[in-house]
């Protein structure tokens, strides 16, 4: 299964001079180690093996996100 979120993707200056690019991405469940609210915004970190993805929704949308499937 999947679930399809908002990646926020930091790539290098664009964070400093303005707003981050946003992506959509569908995340296969079964790749998901753990995920959990970022401190200092509302958005989500999600832990696959290998990387992070740092996501527009927050932590109870993405949980609500995996429960449903």
């Amino acid at each position: 299964m999947f679930i399809e979120l908002t990646e926020i993707v930091m790539d290098g200056l664009t964070t400093y001079g303005g707003k981050p690019k946003l992506r959509l991405i569908s995340v296969n469940l079964q790749k998901i180690q753990a995920f959990h609210p970022e401190v200092s915004t509302n958005h989500t970190v999600i832990q696959l093996k290998g990387e992070n993805l740092k996501v527009k929704e927050s932590y109870k949308e993405v949980k609500d996100a995996i429960q449903k499937n």
